[in-house]
């Protein structure tokens, strides 16, 4: 039997192909989905902002209720404290972005497996092993990410 690259045309070459395509195509629709279901960014519920005292100290105030929230020994720093509720807000969005990414890349893992296994069931070893570094190029990134 000649190897997928001395027959790319070949029948079960091509059936590999699209089922790959599709596999890839369906990844792609289900991250796209998973942005677009993610909870969209809100208004934070405490939004807080600097004021200053009289003297060298600030003030950080709810914009809601006028409620003191903290003081700062120096005026400077108060602007720091009052974006508190806006970074915690942030930090929530990019864990929910990095879960997002890491269930699809793990998707994708999955599916290059059973790729690589059609492929040597086929007979194209030389694929298989392709995508088997694929598999492993994934599994590093998914390393790094979750990390």
């Amino acid at each position: 039997m000649r190897s997928w690259r001395e027959n790319p045309d070949g029948e079960e070459n091509q059936r590999a192909t699209r089922q790959i395509e599709r596999e890839i195509f369906a990844l792609k629709m289900q991250h796209q989905a998973d942005l677009e279901n993610k909870p969209m960014k809100t208004e934070t519920k405490h939004t807080w902002h600097a004021a200053s005292t009289g003297n060298h100290q600030g003030l950080v105030i709810e914009e809601t209720t006028g409620r003191n929230v903290a003081v700062t020994y120096d005026k400077a720093d108060a602007p720091l404290i009052a974006s508190a509720p806006a970074m915690a807000e942030e930090l929530a969005s990019l864990r929910a972005e990095k879960a997002a990414l890491l269930e699809t890349l793990r998707n994708a893992v999955a599916c290059l497996k059973v790729c690589a296994d059609d492929s040597e069931e086929a007979g194209y070893p030389s694929r298989a092993e392709s995508v088997r570094e694929d598999v492993k190029a994934y599994k590093a990134v998914i390393k790094s990410v979750d990390s």
